[in-house]
């Protein structure tokens, strides 16, 4: 979750919303009627996207290990990491790079 966003904040739209007034374009809050941009400041709100994005992609299709990814970073406060519903009900298991020689699942590979 980036604090001070709203939905449009992860478009285009956040690039130009100190320059042009958009309560004529979204008169009522949004298309969801929620408050689709936030305060935060336009070019701030592309800086975070656009480097958490990079840091996904670099991790997900490269396998490089992106800190940036697991946790709270003071270079971008404004981002909070949420747990998912099911992950606060149970405990974590082990992946299997945890297991060692002695455990069934490390002698099965």
């Amino acid at each position: 979750m980036v604090v001070g966003t709203g939905h449009l904040d992860f478009s285009d739209f956040a690039a130009f919303k100190e320059q042009v007034d958009l309560s004529a374009v979204f008169p009522d809050g949004g298309v969801d009627g929620s408050n689709s941009l936030g305060p935060i400041h336009g070019a701030r709100a592309l800086t975070v996207v656009r480097r958490y994005l990079a840091a996904w992609f670099d991790h997900t299709l490269r396998g490089e290990s992106e800190p940036l990814l697991r946790g709270q970073s003071r270079r971008f406060p404004e981002v909070e990491f949420q747990q998912k519903e099911d992950e606060r009900r149970r405990p974590r298991r082990p992946s299997r790079t945890n297991f060692g020689r002695g455990h069934p699942a490390a002698q099965a590979r």
